[in-house]
């Protein structure tokens, strides 16, 4: 099987689930998933980073990533005490990165990736949590959410191959193109079209043209600092998890990008 088959027979499955699962299933179904999606993501962050595989620090700084998922949807209502649960997390993620015997440099470059892991799959996956819990039309937003980083990457994809002639950022993603950057654009575009005349009819025309390319714009970003951690490893994937797409992170380092921007959107409108 062609690894664009894999792709589209992964989504193929996997669209209808994370349908179902967010109209049919109660939001404390979102928070289970996506924290085992954050312990996914932070092992595969550590790995990138050069903490071996099982280690204790690569397990445990996996849980400490869960750790903010849970502790964020257990105390959102109190922001304080999210604030100290953090900063204590934080605190254990830096002290576990002085273990081991690695010489200094090595050393720094595995508690910054303890940090980065803790913190980036974390944060954008305890706000889908708390999007399904607390936003009214909570799937709505986290499907245009999703949809947008898909459709952005879709669309750069095939763009690039058939227009692609102007390398993007050569030094992170060869493969990347100025054209392929455009269609990426176009396709935000159009997810945020649907959004606005399919599933979010109180999502304003303008807003939701606007949140699609922004989206997008945001979402290749995220994808390019997926990219720079790749390449800095020399890994091609940062795991295996979605056949075809590689990893978590992999499958989702646009998308969580993506939740943040449409994040901030629903609090400056008072929403969330």
């Amino acid at each position: 099987m062609s690894n664009l088959a894999a792709r589209l027979a992964t989504a193929a499955v996997a669209v209808p689930v994370v349908l179902a699962g967010l109209y049919y299933l109660p939001p404390v179904a979102t928070f289970v998933t996506a924290s085992l999606l954050t312990a996914c993501g932070a092992y595969e962050v550590l790995g990138l980073h050069g903490h071996g595989r099982w280690s204790l620090s690569r397990v445990v700084g996996s849980l400490l990533g869960a750790g903010i998922v849970v502790a964020g949807y257990l105390t959102s209502s109190t922001p304080e005490s999210l604030l100290i649960i953090l900063a204590c997390l934080i605190m254990m993620t830096l002290t576990l990165g002085l273990l081991g015997e690695d010489e200094p440099s090595l050393a720094g470059r595995k508690m910054t990736g303890l940090l980065v892991a803790v913190l980036y799959p974390g944060l954008f996956f305890l706000l889908i949590s708390l999007m399904r819990r607390d936003v009214p039309d909570g799937p709505g937003w986290i499907v245009l959410s999703l949809k947008t980083a898909f459709f952005s990457d879709t669309g750069a994809y095939f763009a690039g191959r058939f227009l692609g002639k102007h390398k993007l950022a050569p030094r992170l993603s060869p493969s990347k193109t100025v054209e392929g950057a455009m269609g990426g654009l176009a396709a935000g575009l159009l997810s945020g079209l649907m959004a606005h005349f399919w599933y979010l009819p109180g999502l304003p025309l303008l807003d939701a043209m606007a949140l699609g390319v922004a989206g997008s714009a945001v979402g290749q970003v995220g994808d390019l600092v997926e990219s720079l951690m790749k390449r800095a490893s020399g890994t091609k994937d940062a795991g295996a998890f979605f056949p075809g797409h590689g990893g978590v992170m992999d499958r989702m380092d646009a998308a969580v990008f993506v939740v943040g921007l449409v994040w901030l959107y629903l609090h400056v409108r008072g929403v969330a």
